[in-house]
C-alpha cells in the first residue's frame, strides 16, 4: 500500500488514476467543500489525505494499527488534516454523521451478509441528503481475461473468436465459459471458482447487476453506475475497441448511491 501510495503522484498510474475518479465522485456527490468524509477501509490514507488537500474533513478508518500509523506519517508529511480511527468497519463509530461514506475497494473483500452489515451500518450514520461513493475491483468474470505471467487483460485464445459479438451474446459465450470451467474445478479439487475464493483476499467478486441488487435491498438508490478500467495500459491496443465494448469484462464497477427516501 506503501508502493501504491507514491505510484498515485505518478501521472498514468493505475493509483494515480484511482485518487482521480475518488475525487470526481466526491464532489459530483457532495460538491460543498467542509463536508464529512469517512474513508471505510483507508489503509495507509491514501484517499484521505488526497480529499482533506481540496477542503473536505476526512476521517479514516480501519482495522490496521501499522497502516494507521504510516498513514499519519504520510498526512504530517504532506501538511494534511485528516484524521484516523483505528476500528473494525463494522462499527463505525465515528464523528456524527456521514456525508459521504467512501468505501474505495472494499465489498470485494465483504461476503454479501458483511457487505449487508455494512451498508446498514452507514445508513444509519449517513446524513440526508448523504451518499455511498464506491469502487470495486475485481470484477465477478476478472479471472478469465487476467493473465498473471504478463500482468495484462488478454482475451483467452479460446474467447477471442466471440469477442466480435454483440455485447449481450459475448456476456452469454462468458457465463457459459465460466460455468465449463467450474466443472474443470469441482472435477479437479471438488469446489467451484467462487467455492475456492471463500478465504481469499477478495472474496467477493462483483456484476454490477449484483452489487446494485444488494445496494436496493439496504435501502440505497444508484445515483450514478458506471464500469471500465481505470487503467488502460493493461489491455494492448488492438483489443482497445473489444475491452470497451463488453462490460463484462470490466475489472472495476464505481459510482454514487443515496438513501431510498
Amino acid at each position: 500500500m506503501v508502493k501504491y501510495y507514491n505510484e498515485s503522484k505518478v501521472p498514468g498510474t493505475y493509483s494515480g488514476a484511482r485518487v482521480a475518479l475518488a475525487k470526481r465522485l466526491v464532489k459530483w456527490g457532495r460538491p460543498r467543500e467542509g463536508c464529512n468524509v469517512v474513508d471505510i477501509g483507508c489503509s495507509v490514507g491514501l484517499l484521505t489525505i488526497a480529499l482533506s488537500k481540496i477542503g473536505y474533513k476526512t476521517y479514516g478508518v480501519d482495522f490496521d494499527e501499522g497502516a494507521l500509523e504510516t498513514a499519519q506519517k504520510f498526512n504530517e508529511a504532506e501538511g494534511a488534516s485528516a484524521m484516523f480511527s483505528c476500528q473494525d468497519v463494522s462499527d463505525l463509530n465515528v464523528y456524527g454523521t456521514i456525508d459521504v461514506a467512501l468505501c474505495f475497494d472494499i465489498f470485494e473483500h465483504l461476503h454479501d451478509d458483511e457487505l449487508g452489515a455494512l451498508l446498514n451500518n452507514i445508513k444509519r450514520k449517513l446524513s440526508k441528503d448523504g451518499c455511498i461513493v464506491f469502487h470495486t475491483n475485481p470484477g465477478k468474470y476478472d479471472y478469465l481475461f487476467v493473465d498473471e505471467t504478463f500482468s495484462k487483460v488478454r482475451f483467452p485464445f479460446w474467447l477471442q473468436p466471440f469477442k466480435y459479438l454483440s455485447t449481450k451474446w459475448f456476456a452469454r459465450i462468458v457465463k457459459i465459459a465460466a460455468l465449463k470451467l467450474d466443472i474443470l474445478y469441482v472435477l479437479k479439487s471438488g469446489m467451484t471458482y467462487k467455492e475456492r475464493m471463500k478465504k481469499d483476499a477478495h472474496c467477493n467478486p462483483l456484476t454490477r447487476d449484483h452489487l446494485q441488487d444488494i445496494l436496493n435491498r439496504a435501502g440505497f438508490y444508484l445515483e450514478y453506475m458506471d464500469t471500465g478500467f481505470l487503467d488502460e495500459s493493461q489491455y494492448t491496443l488492438k483489443d482497445k475497441l473489444h475491452f470497451r465494448k463488453h462490460p463484462i469484462t470490466h475489472r472495476s464497477i464505481f459510482g454514487i448511491a443515496k438513501l431510498r427516501t
